[in-house]
């Protein structure tokens, strides 16, 4: 199967972070700033660029 780079990305983050599966129930855990931050650097939407600048904003102690 051929994935997006964008969702075979995401799903090696699910995999990273070692989500879990348990009987029809997902456990997921959040997403590592860092993490999130290199997800959203990777993709051209405009949106992504105006939350990497906020996400930084925050990684940097700059946001309320």
């Amino acid at each position: 199967m051929i994935l997006n780079k964008h969702f075979r990305e995401f799903i090696e983050l699910l995999e990273k972070h070692r989500v879990e599966y348990r009987e029809g129930t997902l456990a997921i855990p959040f997403i590592a700033l860092d993490d999130l931050i290199a997800n959203k650097a990777a993709t051209p939407r405009a949106k992504d660029k105006i939350d990497l600048e906020e996400l930084r904003k925050i990684r940097n102690g700059k946001s309320p």
